[in-house]
């Protein structure tokens, strides 16, 4: 994958936030959030970036140096920011920033980041040109 300004071409917006809510159901036994339910917000994210950047159908390919900083609690309040770092002629590039926000006090900090590849697919699942990238 070759990298490219994330705003260059006729791509749509490069940032998207997702707000969510941490529920106990996605807690571990500490009542912090659980890795494996962070990364799957996380990877959602990704894709709701991909495909909003992109305006195509988007598959998940590869999911990267994700490193949890902070524990983020049952009832607090977390923040996905999704940010297109580059892209190929099929791929995009996302990076995730997990923020975690107490709900009554607003205190924030960042709690986890990832760095995810998405690949265009046309209807039959293949992978297909970015319709923005210059060929």
């Amino acid at each position: 994958m070759s990298d490219h300004d994330a705003d260059s071409g006729s791509f749509g917006p490069s940032e998207t936030r997702v707000l969510d809510l941490v529920f106990p159901g996605d807690t571990n036994h500490y009542g912090t959030l659980f890795a494996g339910n962070g990364l799957s917000m996380m990877g959602k994210a990704a894709y709701i970036t991909a495909t909003r950047y992109a305006r195509q159908a988007m598959v998940l390919r590869l999911a990267r140096e994700t490193e949890f900083t902070a524990p983020v609690r049952a009832g607090e309040l977390i923040e996905l920011i999704g940010r297109v770092t580059g892209h190929g002629t099929s791929s995009v590039e996302v990076e995730v920033e997990m923020v975690a926000e107490g709900p009554s006090s607003g205190e924030r900090r960042s709690c986890c980041t990832g760095r995810f590849t998405l690949v265009a697919v046309d209807a039959e699942g293949r992978k297909t040109p970015l319709s923005g990238a210059k060929q």
